[in-house]
């Protein structure tokens, strides 16, 4: 049971985001159909915003997807390996999720690449982050975290 906990919980996270990142989607296609002109900047950054969110989000579903279902077969021991236990049908279909409509790793370059763009915009260029689903808001006081060491990177971190 320890083994499939953590999957279990992810799960409900995964939900929380999908329905996130799809009423995000909504707002931006709401909009789309706006004809007010003031909406364009705003219609741009919500679209790079999605752009990043689905990417990462792709990326780190299917990689803890593959993960999760090869959990569940070694769980399970020899049986695990049947074909009545379906875990080769769920692998079967989830394997080419990794590299179909983008490789995981390029995509989560671009999601990288969203964030350090707003990093330098806000502390290089002091240009304000344009975020409008906040995505990105944590890039306001990431210096200042990280400056008086109260990040969560290490274990002593956890024990102060």
């Amino acid at each position: 049971n320890w083994r499939l906990t953590p999957i279990v919980a992810s799960l409900y996270i995964y939900r929380h985001l999908a329905l996130t990142v799809f009423d995000n989607l909504a707002e931006f296609y709401a909009l789309s159909l706006s004809p007010d002109e003031n909406d364009r900047d705003l219609l741009a950054d919500m679209g790079r915003e999605i752009h990043a969110l689905s990417c990462t989000c792709k990326a780190i579903c299917t990689w803890n997807t593959q993960r999760a279902s090869q959990e569940c077969r070694e769980a399970c021991g020899g049986h695990g390996y049947l074909y009545a236990s379906g875990f080769g049908i769920i692998r079967d279909d989830n394997d080419p999720s990794c590299t179909f409509e983008g490789d995981n790793n390029v995509l989560l370059q671009q999601g990288s690449n969203y964030i350090l763009s707003n990093y330098e915009d806000f502390y290089k260029k002091n240009i304000s982050i344009n975020s409008p689903f906040h995505s990105v808001d944590f890039v306001k006081t990431m210096k200042n975290v990280l400056q008086n060491n109260q990040c969560s990177i290490t274990p002593e971190c956890h024990l102060k």
